[in-house]
């Protein structure tokens, strides 16, 4: 079964895959630093999207637009939120710090591709129509 459908569909698979990847690795990169800190980390999923200030949004659409749209929501509000732990953390905390700078760099990296991926899709159009 396809996990998307639409135009560049198995590229973008493929690449979103690895953002997946990568956020599994801040996950693990945030727990051990709240560990190190000796708080312990929130393990229910439940109480995660509780506790979240991020909303998920499960992909029930498959086109691979509407799924794009939503990564693209969920990584400005990532960005948003590692800014706030970098600006807040900022000369208080220099491993917690640079934890937030280097997730945050990932996050705009994510939101370039996603940028890019819808724009060369309207193009795709433009150039069918």
């Amino acid at each position: 079964a396809r996990l998307m459908e639409g135009p560049m569909r198995t590229s973008i698979e493929t690449e979103l895959l690895k953002h997946a990847d990568e956020e599994l690795e801040h996950a693990r990169l945030l727990i051990d630093r709240i560990i190190e800190l000796d708080g312990t980390p929130v393990l229910s999923p439940d109480e995660w999207t509780k506790l979240a200030a991020c909303k998920y949004y499960p992909p029930s659409d498959p086109y691979v637009e509407v799924i794009l749209d939503q990564n693209l929501q969920a990584e400005r509000c990532a960005i948003e939120r590692y800014q706030q732990l970098a600006l807040f953390t900022d000369g208080k905390d220099y491993a917690t710090h640079e934890i937030a700078v280097k997730i945050l760099a990932d996050e705009l990296d994510h939101e370039h591709d996603i940028e890019d991926w819808l724009k060369d899709i309207q193009q795709m159009k433009q150039h069918i129509r």
